[in-house]
């Protein structure tokens, strides 16, 4: 499968190289006004200079290197160590992690170490089915253990919000000339930001706006286990930072959650780890970025793909024929079981059971 992928990378590589990618290629004039924030790129890519965590993001590499991502918008978590936190006085047993997301502003959040009531994964279905669809985790607080947040910019006052909910979303970040195309999924075209955003801004985003299903798989998780996986999604998110590029083969938001999934779980008997290394997932870039331009622009890319007879974009079309689906890989491990059955998110919004 590694050696059979690496080929396949190979060849579309060297199709892409010789083509100047023009379908669909979609640059920041040519988007409406729902389109991603970008940094002033003459100063240094500062969004906001009150911003202590403000982390100046640029395009890590491929051919973008150096350009001012949409981090305005879309950027990592930071676990912040007790001199950084000291300004937003956390109370004791929680983590302080800045760059969280709730109503379009950035917030320092205190974490209660042993909140976590439910571990939820969800998958968006942007179109009718995975691959074409991204994963994200979602933790539900238990009462009285809830998120507090502090706005984190100097130039706000330090009003406190509490949260139930926070979603741990591994999505594609762009820059104003990056665009989107299928084949161009494989180009070394996209960066990674590792996102704490409240289940508010997600559910906004995904349902009222973009008007997609977000089914929900609750983790038959062991109590210890719910807390060590927000434990080390937060710790991954901090050591990842903004450096890392998007890969459709081996980086993107399933890939990565499964690695933190695994690094939480203890397997054995019933639960069984599958060989993560050969397991096919192969994901598009997605997020709030692929977002707002697959939206604003009405593209469609379930019929792109299936109707396209371009070369590179048939080589798409087999890996994603390929690819394992998130319920499945949860299932293989035995956290997808008889109690793990829950409405999706869009239900949940219609009986008003979100708090």
């Amino acid at each position: 499968m590694r050696l059979e992928m690496l080929r396949l990378r190979q060849t579309v590589g060297k199709m892409l190289a010789l083509t100047t990618m023009p379908l669909l290629t979609i640059t920041s004039s040519a988007i409406a006004v729902d389109s991603p924030a970008f940094p002033d790129p003459k100063n240094s890519c500062i969004c906001d200079p009150q911003d202590p965590f403000d982390p100046q993001a640029q395009m890590p590499s491929g051919p973008f290197k150096g350009v001012c991502v949409n981090s305005c918008e879309q950027r990592t978590a930071k676990i912040l160590s007790p001199i950084q936190a000291a300004p937003y006085n956390p109370k004791p047993g929680t983590i302080a992690i800045a760059n969280v997301s709730h109503k379009g502003k950035f917030w320092v959040a205190q974490v209660p170490v042993n909140g976590v009531q439910d571990a939820i994964y969800q998958i968006e279905q942007m179109f009718n089915s995975c691959p074409l669809c991204h994963s994200q985790l979602r933790f539900r607080f238990k009462p009285g253990s809830e998120v507090i947040l502090v706005p984190q910019s100097l130039s706000e006052s330090p009003t406190e919000v509490r949260l139930s909910d926070l979603v741990y979303s591994i999505e594609a970040t762009g820059t104003p000339g990056a665009g989107f195309n299928p084949a161009g999924a494989l180009a070394n075209l996209f960066g990674l930001s590792f996102r704490l955003v409240s289940l508010e801004d997600r559910a906004q985003r995904m349902i009222i706006v973009d008007k997609h299903k977000v089914e929900q798989i609750r983790l038959a998780l062991r109590p210890e286990e719910k807390q060590k996986l927000l434990k080390n999604a937060m710790l991954q998110a901090d050591r990842s930072g903004m450096k890392f590029m998007y890969s459709f083969y081996d980086r993107n938001c399933t890939t990565e959650l499964f690695k933190v999934i695994d690094s939480s779980v203890s397997y054995g008997g019933s639960r069984k780890k599958p060989n993560a290394s050969k397991e096919p997932f192969f994901y598009f870039p997605t997020g709030t970025f692929m977002s707002k331009i697959l939206q604003k622009n009405k593209l469609n890319i379930e019929n792109i793909l299936t109707r396209s007879q371009q070369p590179e974009i048939q080589k798409v079309n087999q890996l994603l024929r390929q690819t394992k689906h998130p319920r499945e890989a949860l299932r293989e491990r035995g956290l997808n079981n008889n109690t793990s059955k829950m409405i999706s998110l869009n239900d949940e919004i219609k009986k008003g059971l979100l708090k």
